[in-house]
């Protein structure tokens, strides 16, 4: 499920492997008009029997990944951005882990940079996320699904381009279908090339960055769980930005407790 955004979507195709009986892609085209000029982009990928493109016309890239995750068929589904390398080798680890940990309902992975970097320090060791490390923390890029009627979707209050809140919906994601219930497991199998750098590495710069921290904290700790967290956070070790710190973070928790998570509902086929 590769999600794009505009004229993005001429990253696609180049990104794409040759076709396998056992891959099929689903575009999640983030597009308000989309116009004779996408044709050129969209051409090579009409061309392929194993692609189909949806459009995604709201402006949250959480509800563009919903948005996928509404069109997805098949057994497994793997999450990717359009600035990514997929290759044959870590589709193949997508499915040998699923088919070796068939009770696993979503399970995390590794990814690696240009020059075979690891995205952070994972551990050697498959684990299941009530016995994860602590900081643990997945991105979308690193997870895959099995289908469930129990798996949740992004909650569209976190975000790229939500109002309020810049970050933080992998992490709720993770953890509202751990609530659900579901396997969550992190196996140690790389399955992509990414670059690094995200919204989540400016904590110290943008007040919606430090919100979603505490959105995050409140939504998988609870209120006073949070405040704790949110406190130690802001003020170990003390330092000039801190009460700033405390506040933002604050202002994120009683967001989360004063709205209701937000989900656009259809996607179209463009044929």
């Amino acid at each position: 499920m590769i999600c794009t955004l505009e004229e993005r979507i001429a990253r696609v195709a180049p990104m794409l492997l040759e076709p396998r009986a056992d891959v099929c892609y689903i575009i999640s085209w983030q597009t308000t008009a989309p116009d004779d000029s996408c044709e050129q982009a969209l051409a090579p990928l009409k061309e392929r029997g194993d692609v189909a493109v949806t459009i995604y016309g709201g402006s949250t890239l959480s509800g563009n990944r919903n948005n996928a995750i509404r069109a997805w068929h098949t057994d497994y589904g793997l999450i990717a951005d359009d600035d990514e390398t997929l290759t044959n080798e870590g589709l193949d680890n997508v499915i040998k882990a699923f088919d070796e940990n068939n009770d696993a309902d979503l399970i995390c992975f590794r990814v690696v940079d240009a020059n075979g970097k690891p995205h952070r320090v994972y551990t050697s060791h498959a684990f299941d996320y009530d016995k994860r490390p602590r900081g643990t923390y997945f991105n979308s890029f690193e997870i895959a699904m099995r289908r469930s009627r129990f798996l949740p979707l992004f909650d569209e209050r976190f975000g790229l381009n939500s109002s309020y809140l810049a970050c933080g919906e992998e992490e709720v994601f993770v953890h509202q279908a751990y609530l659900n219930q579901l396997t969550v497991r992190f196996v140690p199998l790389t399955i992509a090339i990414v670059p690094f750098g995200g919204t989540g590495s400016k904590f110290s710069t943008d007040p919606k960055v430090r919100r979603s921290k505490g959105a995050v904290l409140r939504i998988i700790y609870g209120k006073y769980g949070a405040m704790a967290r949110i406190i130690k956070q802001a003020f170990v070790p003390p330092s000039k930005n801190s009460f700033r710190n405390l506040r933002d973070m604050l202002q994120g928790l009683k967001y989360i407790e004063a709205t209701e998570p937000q989900h656009h509902l259809g996607a179209k086929t463009h044929t």
